[in-house]
């Protein structure tokens, strides 16, 4: 896979797109799967080949194929040959979530579920490639310039290139190429990842998101379980508390805020919400992180 070096914390942040190396990789092999709760992004394949499982259906990618997914995704890693290579990208929900509700419903989210990977030419994969390629340059300079606003703005605007061209050939060869009918499981569990993406800081319950789709909570959480293996719950959990901890990691607003932003009724609330599925207050998670921090500082001085 082709290597970046590793940008600062801040850095990364500002930027939609953000390159994933071979090591991410490596490490997310020797974990069996892949997991991206609050992510989506793309891998194309430019040398080697990759096996993975995705909804019980093995997959294997060669030179020119793509594979694009969803956010709340669980990838199992069954082997990759030694010669592998490719870039890969995450991106932000933040960053996402506008464009494609813009651009695409429901129904055509399931395309990433049915069909995560389509095959490009090598003129597509060159365009991919160069865009991706300009991105990381700008980045660096970026970084060299300490954030100077309108670098800022090319970076953003590059990554936004890069989203349209990656998403604008995922959906036309997806759409043009599935034999594959997405049964009623399928559309319901991809209604609920898109409300609950929209929606994770406002409600909490099942009882919400299966009325959204005029079921009762318990058939509804079975079949997201069924789809994915997990218990809706267990999904608005897992967002809740993901997205909780990337709050919880910028300095700018307080836990107070913070509860308020994720509609908790007050502070204490938020930190038992926290605390019985992290296992630490919120505070003592932010002063973990920090006193991390501050020992990695020391450790590059």
């Amino acid at each position: 896979m082709t290597q970046h070096h590793s940008q600062p914390q801040a850095a990364a942040q500002r930027v939609a797109f953000r390159p994933i190396t071979m090591d991410d990789v490596d490490r997310a092999a020797e974990r069996g799967t892949f997991v991206s709760p609050e992510q989506c992004g793309f891998f194309l394949c430019q040398r080697g080949s990759l096996s993975l499982r995705l909804s019980g259906r093995n997959l294997t990618m060669r030179p020119g194929d793509m594979y694009v997914y969803a956010p709340s995704t669980y990838v199992d890693l069954l082997d990759r040959t030694n010669d592998l290579s490719g870039l890969m990208f995450k991106a932000s929900l933040d960053f996402v979530l506008p464009h494609l509700e813009s651009l695409v419903g429901s129904q055509d989210l399931l395309l990433t579920r049915v069909r995560p990977c389509i095959h490009l030419s090598d003129a597509e994969a060159q365009r991919v490639e160069e865009v991706a390629a300009l991105l990381c340059a700008r980045q660096a300079v970026a970084d060299a310039d300490e954030g100077h606003p309108m670098t800022r703005r090319v970076v953003q605007s590059l990554a936004q290139t890069l989203f349209f061209e990656v998403i604008g050939l995922y959906f036309a060869k997806a759409e043009a190429g599935s034999a594959t009918v997405a049964d009623g499981g399928d559309r319901v569990f991809t209604r609920f990842m898109v409300s609950l993406m929209k929606n994770y800081k406002r409600e909490r319950e099942v009882a919400f998101y299966a009325h959204e789709q005029c079921l009762s909570p318990r058939y509804f959480s079975a079949i997201v379980k069924r789809k994915s293996g997990k218990a809706a719950l267990q999904w608005i959990i897992q967002t809740v508390v993901a997205n909780a901890r990337r709050a919880l990691a910028q300095p700018d607003a307080s836990v107070k805020e913070i509860a308020a932003q994720f509609n908790f009724p007050s502070q204490s609330f938020f930190g038992k919400y926290f605390r019985q599925y992290v296992g630490v207050s919120p505070t003592q998670y932010r002063r973990d992180l920090m006193r991390s921090s501050l020992v990695a500082d020391r450790l590059l001085a």
